[in-house]
Formats: C-alpha cells, structure tokens, sequence
C-alpha cells in the first residue's frame, strides 16, 4: 500500500486507544507492514498532525519501547518546538498513562520556551500523585529547558524549592538541583578540577549498586562545564568514567559533551570506542553520541556503516549509528553515492528480517540516501 499524508492519518486515527480496532500482531501481518509504512512516511514527511495521533496510539507490543521512543524522537526533533508544545500539554493531561507516559518522556527533545509548556511540566512535577517515571520526565525535561535559556529560572525558584524540600526521589531531586546550580557559576569548577575528578573516576561506580547522589551530580557539573568550555582532552576521559548504561540518569548529557566539540576533532574518539570496546553500555552511549557528530572524516562514515552491517552488533548500537549517518547525509557532509551500494543491501537485509516489525534503521538509512548533495571537505580550520 502507498502511503501518502491522509491514508497515514487516516490509518493513525483508526488506532487510537478509543478505538476498537487494534490488531493483535499474532494476527495481522499486514497490518504492521503498513503500521511500518506509516512510520517511515511520517519520519521523512513530519507534519505536526501526526503528533497527536502517536501520542495516542493504542498500546501494541511491537509499537512500544524502543522502536516506538525512537520514531516518536525523530518525528518531533524535525518539527517546530512551539508547535509540538501544545500538543504535548494536551497529552500530558489525559486520563491514559500510556499517553502521559509518551508525552512526557518526549519533552526532552521539545525546546519550547512557551509559559504553558513550562508551567505545565513544573505542576506535574508538583503533583506527588502522579505516577513516578511521568514526574521524572517531565523534571529532566523541566530542568533541560530552563539549561538551555528558554525561560527566567528565577521566576520558577521559589516552586523548584518547594518540591525539593519535599521530594523523596533521587532522579528529581537531581534534576532539579542541576536547574538551582546553574546560578554557581560554572559550580567552582576550573578546567583543571574538572579533568581531575574524571580521571580519578575511570569508571565512574556502577549506579544500580551505589546511588551516591553527590558523586553522579558532580558528574553532571562536570558535563554542563565542559559544554560550556570544550576540551577536547575531556572527551576519552568523559568515556573512561562511564561505568553502566544511566549514571542515575546524568549519562544521557554525554553526548551533548560530544556535540560542543569539533566534529572532526571528536570523530577519531568514536571511531576508537566502537571497534575496540566490548563494553556493551559505553558502545551504546558512544553510538549515541555520534549522532551530535556532523563529521565528513571518511573514516568516521565507514564505521558507522560496518555497525549498522554487522548483525552481531546489539540493536541499539546499530539503531543509533543508523541515526547518525543519516544525520551526516541530511546535511550534505557525505558523499552518498559511495555507499549507495552497501546501504540498498542493508535496507533490502533489514526488510527481510523485519517483515512484521517497525524498523527504525531502514527509515534512517532511506532518509541517508536522500540526503543533500555532498561537497568537497575544508579541513583548513583544523590545527
């Protein structure tokens, strides 16, 4: 079936948790083809109507986790923040937790300085009877924005304060302070202190078995400093301190530590950590990392394809450097006929493995090939 926009919605509007038409995917093969479909078109088409309708997508095991978070990701990160907002503050009151769940763990990816959106994620914040993980997400996102300059954290302070004298969970408590923090000029840190505290901490504690609150957020100063102040000899130590897959949820500012530095300058880092490390959750940090590296190094191209080929490599790996060159296509810094030849068989190996399943890595690897026209790399600026 050939998808365009009214056949996607009309296909999402059918499977909205009021509806009684959701399929069980033991018995519909043909309806996850297109549920497939409907997915790629709308990650290479965004269109702010499609918001909405995957908020409030029935619950179908093939459609969460994931492969749900990573299309939802990069369907709202190509759109206009301002415009997402709205649709994102419907979601959050809904009556679904499935819904508010989604919507919330989305919010992240969603910079909008609107009052509304703010002052939304601060009063779920507030209300202790929400459930946790919707409260936590919207503290991370809540404590992101207000990072990022898109409102007067003064104004919200004296709220952030009440919550925190009141609050039990650690994640929360560390979001939140992380927001208060940004007051302390660079914390007290200095260049020199910084790399000091990372190198005595190769790695960091696994965080599942010691949650020293003070360690982790110290971590988390670090990260917000060095995205402040790039050095590049930050980056292998800032690898070397990742002792699990969370971090108690600081991990996640890595790879905005990556994206503050020179490209070209990171790449190399990369290239080194993803064909020499077995360390499962550093791949998957890195992998995701290289999704902030907007490299034309050859080298750095040619690697991210061998993880996406290699069908030993765990899923999320692959996904995530699926993503990145992608990326790097979408901004014309590849020449993409080189690898048309290795992408195809990807696409046409993927398709084979995943006749009833969404796969994030073929949509990411279409989008590669229609990425802009490759020009001719300057490597002047680099001493």
């Amino acid at each position: 079936m050939k998808i365009d926009k009214e056949k996607g919605l009309a296909f999402l509007r059918t499977h909205q948790q009021s509806s009684n038409s959701n399929k069980n995917k033991d018995d519909c093969d043909e309806w996850f083809e297109e549920w497939t479909e409907v997915c790629e078109y709308f990650i290479n088409n965004p269109d702010i109507e499609a918001v909405p309708l995957f908020l409030g997508l029935g619950s179908i095991d093939s459609v969460e986790g994931f492969e749900f978070n990573q299309y939802f990701s990069n369907l709202v990160a190509k759109l206009d923040p301002d415009e997402v907002a709205p649709h994102l503050i419907e979601a959050l009151s809904s009556s679904s937790l499935l819904t508010r769940t989604r919507a919330a763990e989305a919010c992240a990816d969603v910079l909008s300085s609107n009052p509304s959106y703010i002052n939304t994620l601060l009063s779920i914040v507030e209300d202790f009877d929400e459930n946790d993980d919707v409260r936590s997400f919207c503290a991370s996102a809540f404590s992101l924005i207000g990072q990022e300059g898109c409102f007067d954290v003064e104004k919200y302070k004296k709220r952030v304060k009440a919550v925190l004298k009141k609050e039990e969970d650690e994640d929360i408590i560390m979001f939140l302070d992380d927001l208060l923090d940004e007051d302390d000029e660079d914390n007290g840190l200095t260049r020199e202190s910084a790399l000091s505290f990372l190198r005595e901490h190769q790695p960091m504690p696994d965080s599942s078995k010691d949650r020293r609150r003070e360690l982790f957020r110290q971590w988390d100063n670090i990260a917000y400093y060095f995205i402040k102040y790039p050095a590049i000899e930050s980056i292998p130590l800032f690898i070397g301190s990742l002792g699990d897959l969370s971090g108690n949820g600081v991990y996640e500012r890595f790879r905005y530590v990556v994206g503050a530095h020179d490209p070209e300058l990171v790449a190399p880092y990369m290239i080194s950590v993803l064909t020499t490390s077995t360390f499962l959750p550093v791949r998957i940090l890195v992998a995701e990392a290289c999704t902030k590296v907007l490299s034309k190094n050859p080298e750095f191209h040619d690697m991210l394809l061998s993880r996406v080929e290699d069908l030993q490599e765990n899923h999320a790996v692959r996904s995530y450097c699926a993503n990145a060159i992608s990326n790097i296509s979408i901004n014309g810094l590849i020449d993409v006929p080189t690898y048309r030849k290795r992408v195809e068989a990807i696409i046409e190996q993927e398709n084979r493995m995943h006749k009833i399943k969404v796969d994030c890595i073929v949509s990411d690897l279409k989008e590669f090939l229609g990425g802009k026209v490759f020009e001719k790399p300057n490597y002047t600026h680099i001493r």
